[in-house]
């Protein structure tokens, strides 16, 4: 049966290796070179003649892979199969709204409330079972979950943050809003990596002296923190549940990167850290480093197909300006003798 499971496995590595090798063109640009690389070209022509004159909710449908029609061109509905085949996302569960007593919310985004009391409340549904009573927090960030543990849950938490200066805007706001934790929720400045075992632990032992059982946790833990957390995790006994959010896989570090015609081949530290993974692609010969690149990787930080469910034909024609007009600025740049200028511009955008 364990040899079954992992024929499987391996095969289920080499379709999707397969389908993403051969589909390339439709995700190895970054959203904002698709005019300079001439992306919207490479679409088949009998693709866009069905795919342009979908109604609004036909649309929404093909997005959550919902509509195929029995008109379409046969690339398109293998295409649409073979994405169904390989995916392995859970159904998004609907959840209920939340909402953060009112001294929390306090320049937070309501995206950000809404993960915020939801990862809380995970975290206790999961700690309850265990008697977990103390958290290690690795990117803490300004604090906010740490607090909101301590606040609804009365966790002893230890916030680890690699930058210092949100380590001290986190002290400040709890010095500010929240002096009653001051005991029990720490902020220490500390760099995660694959060998801080030993230093969390002494943190640890410093701060919470008598934790036996703890829950190590990650909301957003960008690029090698996932990876870190997850080695960390193996290392340290007393951390019995791991609960972790990933986020900017794009993010992983770069072990080698090679230049060919029109882009770079890209190769990262950690990818991949599958054993199984590694095989397949060692005993085909991909070539990962030509089609699984940062813009591969950044598609798995986007929002789920689910959003497309009710979004209106304002908010599509409203997204598509916003794409269109990154990619007309990148064009722009690279045809401009100014392009010192357009770049700046085009940094912008990306970030609004």
């Amino acid at each position: 049966m364990v040899h079954m499971d992992i024929d499987a496995e391996k095969k289920y590595f080499f379709e999707a290796l397969c389908l993403f090798h051969e589909m390339q063109w439709l995700h190895n640009v970054p959203v904002t070179e698709i005019l300079t690389r001439r992306s919207l070209d490479a679409i088949p022509k009998g693709w866009t003649e069905q795919l342009e004159i979908l109604k609004n909710e036909e649309l929404n449908n093909f997005a959550m892979g919902k509509t195929i029609k029995a008109e379409w061109p046969d690339s398109l509905k293998a295409y649409l199969s073979r994405c169904k085949e390989i995916n392995r996302l859970p159904l998004v569960p609907v959840l209920s709204s939340v909402e953060l007593p009112k001294n929390f919310r306090t320049g937070l985004s309501q995206k950000k409330q809404h993960e915020i009391m939801h990862l809380a409340n995970l975290v206790h549904e999961q700690c309850t079972p265990h008697n977990i009573q103390t958290i290690i927090d690795l990117g803490a960030g300004l604090g906010y979950v740490c607090q909101m543990l301590h606040h609804l849950y009365d966790y002893r938490v230890v916030g680890l943050e690699e930058n210092e200066e949100n380590v001290n805007k986190a002290c400040a706001r709890q010095q500010k809003l929240y002096p009653e934790s001051l005991t029990r929720v720490k902020y220490i400045h500390c760099k995660v990596t694959c060998d801080s075992t030993d230093t969390i632990e002494s943190i640890l032992r410093r701060e919470f002296p008598d934790a036996t059982e703890t829950c190590l946790i990650g909301l957003h833990a960008c690029g090698d923190l996932s990876i870190s957390a997850s080695r960390i995790f193996c290392k340290i006994k007393s951390v019995k549940l791991f609960i972790l959010i990933s986020c900017c896989y794009h993010k992983l570090s770069v072990s080698k990167s090679v230049r060919i015609p029109l882009q770079e081949k890209q190769y990262f530290h950690n990818f991949p850290t599958s054993d199984c993974l590694r095989e397949v692609i060692a005993l085909h010969d991909f070539d990962t480093g030509q089609f699984l690149r940062a813009p591969f990787f950044r598609l798995a930080c986007q929002e789920s197909a689910e959003k497309w469910r009710d979004m209106t034909e304002e908010k599509h024609v409203e997204h598509s300006f916003h794409v269109l007009a990154r990619a007309v600025l990148e064009l722009y740049s690279k045809q401009s003798r100014y392009p010192g200028i357009t770049r700046y511009i085009v940094r912008i955008l990306r970030i609004s």
